[in-house]
């Protein structure tokens, strides 16, 4: 549906990525219908 390769969804639900393109959270909020802020969290240390 997104285009995202599986392993990629995989890597954001699991926390185990490096990074996260702007495109792919575009395409999130898209798909999903929703504010980039349901997605992501900023969480200071």
């Amino acid at each position: 549906i997104t285009g995202i390769r599986r392993s990629t969804t995989g890597a954001y639900c699991n926390d185990t990525f490096k990074h996260i393109s702007k495109e792919h959270l575009d395409i999130m909020c898209r798909t999903l219908n929703c504010d980039i802020t349901d997605i992501i969290e900023y969480i200071k240390d």
